[in-house]
């Protein structure tokens, strides 16, 4: 009764909406969980603790039968007249860039969930090794609410996967926070997409295969015990667009923000496993191929060859008897330095061709997603789920 009183003692307003992109928030895509102003904060003031969990209607102005429910991630919107919403209830809305929303408390509350049933979209979400506890942690943290007939967004190892909710229990549309929730997960589809389906590898063996733009095709190789000792490498020619290969002995499905090895130049490309470190067995090798901003299509052959130590500095005596043509490195410098780039971040300092440096920009140092909503690039983020995550 309370709480039903505070609702209705606290009048919502319009308020424009804009994707996660105009406040640089990506950590809310996956969710329905929305940013308001400060001063939204100060007028609801004890509501927030009364009306626990706080779940807004969110409607659009122009067609008011147009609604969702979602939760609040927090009061840092640049304005008070503006509501950043996730791109996928801005698509269900029908809503544009700066289009107006009418935003009141859900009223009555949600009934709180007891159970519900989805449906994966796609058949690469069957290939997870656990997916329903990738779902449900997935829930806890980005997920206040559920309604029947509409889709959950999961971004998992940097591959997206959409889930229809097929029921909700007691009632539609439930709140879901703190409370004991039964998930039936349905088994996903099987498409017969190639990108959906791990394929076995052989030694010496090339395979030719495609991947969607943005999207992954995955391959294992298990190398028999006579390989421990040897390097592996995996070759992927490029065919058709710009492939990218990544590789792992932990996780089963490699991708960008989930691997051990990569080669991402632009083109073929290549990568060497070498043999582990303590002598024992290697184990399965999983590979992700990744159609870099296009579809691709390549050809993926593994071999084997005698292990090599990474080549060092020249000792002392070779390098005191080594002279420099400085005819030749100054003409090399001039060349070498119209020709590449040094990559100017701290940290890195990586030279490449100048084809390769928006690339390299794009894959090494962007923000990435990680499950706990923290944004890293690349080499911060695999430090960052190896130390320091709370999900890890």
């Amino acid at each position: 009764m309370k709480r039903t009183t505070a609702i209705r003692r606290w009048h919502g307003g319009l308020y424009a909406a804009h994707p996660p992109s105009f406040a640089n928030r990506p950590d809310i895509e996956y969710g329905n969980k929305i940013i308001l102003g400060s001063e939204v904060l100060g007028r609801l003031g004890g509501l927030v603790e009364e009306a626990s969990p706080l779940l807004f209607q969110v409607a659009s102005f122009s067609s008011p039968m147009l609604t969702a429910f979602a939760g609040v991630a927090d009061f840092t919107a640049p304005h008070s007249s503006v509501v950043v919403l996730p791109r996928w209830m801005m698509d269900s809305l029908e809503l544009k860039d700066g289009d107006e929303v009418r935003i009141n408390l859900a009223a009555p509350p949600l009934p709180q969930g007891t159970f519900v049933r989805l449906r994966p979209s796609d058949g690469a979400w069957g290939a997870l090794e656990n997916p329903k506890a990738v779902l449900e942690e997935h829930l806890s943290y980005h997920y206040c609410s559920l309604t029947q007939g509409t889709d959950v967004w999961i971004r998992w190892q940097d591959v997206v996967h959409r889930l229809h909710v097929e029921e909700c229990q007691p009632a539609e549309s439930i709140q879901i926070v703190e409370v004991r929730l039964e998930v039936d997960l349905l088994p996903a589809p099987h498409s017969g997409r190639e990108a959906d389906r791990v394929c076995d590898l052989q030694l010496d063996s090339p395979h030719e295969a495609t991947v969607e733009a943005n999207h992954y095709t995955h391959f294992r190789f298990a190398p028999p015990d006579s390989l421990d000792r040897m390097d592996l490498r995996v070759v992927v020619e490029g065919i058709e667009g710009d492939p990218d290969v990544y590789a792992s002995l932990v996780s089963k499905q490699p991708t960008l923000a989930d691997h051990e090895w990569m080669a991402a130049d632009t083109g073929s490309v290549q990568l060497t496993i070498p043999p582990s470190s303590d002598n024992g067995r290697r184990g399965v090798v999983y590979v992700g191929v990744n159609g870099y901003k296009a579809p691709a299509r390549f050809r993926i052959t593994i071999t084997a060859h005698p292990h090599q130590e990474p080549s060092g500095l020249p000792d002392e005596t070779a390098a005191s008897e080594a002279k420099r043509c400085s005819n030749c490195f100054e003409r090399h410098e001039a060349f070498c330095q119209r020709a590449n780039y040094r990559c100017t971040v701290p940290g890195c300092g990586q030279v490449m061709p100048l084809g390769e440096m928006a690339k390299h920009a794009d894959l090494r140092h962007s923000p990435l997603a990680c499950m706990c909503g923290a944004e890293l690039a690349l080499d911060d983020l695999r430090t960052h789920k190896r130390r320091e995550c709370p999900q890890r």
